[in-house]
């Protein structure tokens, strides 16, 4: 037996369709765009109607049960409500068409696109020339003719008697051939809603292409909440705030997640009703959270600037989940490291639905109950990278890095006051003419390598439009000299720009190319250390290493002491080695004779060993080594290390020059030991 088709072609004549519309049983999805046809253009189409010319086939989508409810309500069409058995045809092609032919049929009046009312009686047509017509005023009624008159018997009756004999032909002729008009009907059924949209969307090539969001829309929709209409309040509020106008779809990927855990297309298709009214509230609070987040602590300051829209909805299904409590400091740390390494691996730039997913498994949940999550995320980014990055380019890096420079808190040249990154100087962004820090006109007059170098993005910087117009078309040399000597924190400033400004630096001598690999060198080394390539230690042994040897001797006492405490029941003194005790005892005698005052202050242990230096607190741990042993591991390793952080340290007291080989070996102990220090649970 052949297999029957799920595709049906039928001719109807005119009057039938139009009869199935008025009935309720031909509706409009509501993924379908608005009406917005003008009276011009229908009279066109009874034009064709009239010749005898094509007007295209009409495609209906025989709705299963579950999806008949998905039409879009339109209130000046007064269509009654289809009985609860009846048979729906959803209109996939043809909505312009068959909304024009009833309006007119039915002489009525209907707003669009945020315009007046149109009145389709005003729809006529010519008796005497055969020709359709939009009139200024009314029908005459003996020559001119509204259109509606034709298809209603009662219209009809009102004029017909008192036209002319050849009045009365060229009436009856119209009214036969608009009537017997043939449509060629197209009816597949047994397709879900996935299935009817795809066939739309390939019948309208042309039209607008319907998203995720649209279609959630359609399958969730009530009479009591329409997520349209939520969103719509949602996405205006953001945009008042200052933030831009986010899309649609991060709105049903939220949903999806916080109620799925998961959002590819099959999983927001399959939403319900019940789902959306459920987790409304949580989803908008947690969309207004996360943004928050963004702009506060990622430089996210507007919409424009996300390297990925997508990352909105992940972090506003944190906010959504957790519990009514701000982040805990791991989830906020968790959410920065994961939007660079997001950010700068491109990780969502291809299957980036079911990789939300994934790192919704991998990462958020445990997170969420503050289990660990180490983010394997692979970064292939070089320096080379970063510098051919053109400032009209759409990609996440490029928004990535307008982000590093915006949480810079980049500070204004002349004076040093923090720059107000609101949405004017923010939107302003991809302007050619702003932003530069090698003026364009000073390049144009200067050769660069390339034609497009001096759209560069390493040439940009947050700059106010009042000290664009300012440094207008000057070198950077002239007007940073003059910066230098009024501000007073010109340094602290360039910094905050990510801008090189010691000696070397290419602005004194206008050097543009020498410019680009130096400020390229200076923002990747800030994306290493922000995606952990560097390590929080390394940066701060390289900008403050005494601060570091400070903080691990405040650590080392603490640990010292809570473990001696422990095992000793209390007062430990005795158990400390003579020699220790000896120094101690001198330091101290040595503080009470400087500041007598104080005497009184160093009776406890604990206050007592604070005179140690870190080399006492080694031996310690060596003349007690099985009470460390299950933190430290190696009783080798610990002497190797603890040999480094010596030698390493009084480098640093004492200003002496240390080889490139001594400061890394002293580098790395410092780090092995501040990461054991942190490990512990004492």
């Amino acid at each position: 037996m052949p297999e029957e088709s799920k595709i049906e072609v039928k001719a109807k004549n005119l009057n039938t369709v139009l009869s199935e519309m008025e009935r309720g049983i031909l509706r409009v999805p509501r993924f379908q765009r608005d009406y917005v046809w003008e009276r011009t253009r229908i009279a066109k189409l009874f034009d064709s109607i009239y010749k005898e010319m094509p007007i295209g086939s009409f495609f209906l989508w025989i709705a299963p049960m579950e999806f008949r409810n998905i039409y879009k309500d339109i209130p000046e069409l007064k269509l009654p409500k289809p009985d609860e058995y009846e048979t729906i045809k959803m209109i996939l092609d043809g909505q312009q068409r068959l909304i024009s032919l009833y309006v007119v049929s039915k002489g009525l009046e209907l707003g669009f696109d945020g315009g007046s009312r149109k009145d389709y009686k005003k729809i006529c047509f010519d008796l005497d020339k055969g020709e359709f017509l939009v009139v200024h005023r009314r029908e005459d009624k003996e020559r001119i003719i509204s259109l509606w008159r034709f298809f209603n018997d009662d219209g009809q009756d009102e004029i017909y008697d008192n036209l002319t004999k050849e009045r009365r032909e060229s009436f009856r002729k119209c009214q036969r051939r608009i009537a017997n008009y043939p449509v060629s009907i197209v009816e597949v059924t047994d397709k879900n809603i996935e299935e009817a949209v795809l066939i739309f969307e390939r019948i309208n090539q042309g039209g607008k292409r319907l998203g995720l969001f649209d279609l959630v829309v359609a399958g969730t929709w009530s009479e009591d909440f329409d997520l349209k209409a939520k969103a719509n309040d949602l996405i205006k509020e953001i945009k008042n705030s200052g933030f831009g106008k986010i899309s649609e779809e991060i709105i049903s990927q939220t949903l999806s997640l916080v109620a799925k855990d998961q959002c590819t297309q099959s999983v927001q298709l399959h939403l319900t009703n019940k789902d959306i009214r459920s987790y409304w509230d949580v989803v908008e609070d947690g969309i207004l959270e996360a943004i928050d987040f963004l702009k506060g602590n990622l430089g996210v300051k507007i919409y424009d600037f996300i390297p990925y829209p997508s990352m909105i909805a992940m972090v506003a299904y944190l906010f959504a989940k957790r519990d009514r409590r701000a982040l805990s400091p791991d989830q906020a740390v968790f959410v920065k490291e994961w939007f660079w390494k997001t950010a700068f691996s491109q990780r969502y730039r291809a299957s980036t639905l079911t990789l939300m997913g994934d790192d919704i498994k991998k990462y958020f949940m445990p997170i969420l109950v503050r289990k660990s999550a180490e983010l394997k995320i692979p970064i292939n980014l070089s320096l080379n990278d970063i510098r051919d990055i053109k400032i009209y380019n759409r990609s996440a890096i490029k928004n990535a890095i307008f982000c590093l420079l915006a949480i810079q808190q980049p500070l204004h040249f002349r004076n040093g006051s923090t720059i107000n990154l609101d949405y004017q100087i923010c939107s302003e962004y991809n302007s050619h003419e702003k932003h530069h820090i090698f003026p364009k006109a000073f390049l144009k007059q200067n050769s660069t390598k390339h034609k497009c170098h001096k759209y560069l993005l390493l040439n940009f910087a947050f700059i106010p439009a009042e000290l664009n117009k300012e440094i207008s078309k000057e070198k950077p040399s002239k007007y940073f000299n003059l910066y230098k000597k009024d501000n007073r924190i010109f340094g602290e400033t360039m910094k905050s720009h990510l801008i090189p400004c010691k000696e070397n630096s290419a602005i004194w001598d206008d050097d543009y190319d020498k410019f680009i690999e130096q400020r390229g060198e200076l923002i990747y080394e800030k994306i290493k250390r922000l995606v952990g390539e560097i390590s929080e230690i390394e940066v701060s042994l390289e900008e403050e290493p005494i601060g570091v040897i400070k903080d691990i001797e405040k650590k080392m006492r603490r640990f010292i002491n809570k473990k001696m405490m422990l095992n000793f029941k209390g007062d430990y003194w005795e158990k400390i080695p003579s020699d220790i005790q000896e120094r101690i005892e001198d330091r101290i005698k040595e503080r009470v004779r400087r500041q007598p005052y104080e005497r009184d202050n160093f009776r406890k242990v604990k206050d007592k060993i604070n005179f140690c230096d870190i080399m006492d607190y080694f031996q310690i741990i060596q003349k007690y080594w099985n009470i460390f042993q299950d933190d430290f591991g190696s009783r080798a390793e610990l002497q190797k290390h603890s040999l480094n952080i010596k030698d390493y340290r009084n480098g640093l007291m004492h200003v002496r020059e240390m080889n490139r080989i001594e400061r890394k070996q002293g580098e790395a102990s410092v780090e092995w030991l501040l990461k054991i220090l942190d490990k512990t649970k004492i």
